[in-house]
């Protein structure tokens, strides 16, 4: 995650403040409409998938959810069922929360 320093008016003490991914360039997560648009624009095509993000493996773990969401079709070709969407959202919430608590 993407953090940024502001200084508050009140007190001049520094807060570090979370900021939304960005889903352009190097960033933090993959975007899953542009990763579903290309995937099925090569939906005939054999070869391994590599992501690159910030997030590192919180971007692959963030993603596997918004597939089952906003692209089923997608998700199935990654192995990826309807009935894991519980568990997969609560991978994710871990994976968020843990991630929160390195800081």
């Amino acid at each position: 995650m993407r953090e940024k320093v502001l200084i508050d008016k009140a007190t001049k003490k520094k807060l570090v403040k979370p900021v939304a991914p960005v889903f352009t360039g190097h960033a933090d997560f993959c975007n899953p409409f542009e990763f579903a648009t290309f995937m099925r624009q090569v939906a005939g095509f054999d070869f391994d998938v590599m992501l690159e993000a910030k997030a590192k493996d919180l971007a692959l773990v963030h993603l596997r959810p918004d597939l089952l969401r906003y692209a089923p079709d997608v998700a199935e070709r990654f192995g990826i069922y309807p009935e894991e969407m519980s568990e997969l959202s609560d991978e994710e919430r871990s994976a968020m929360d843990e991630d929160d608590t390195r800081r």
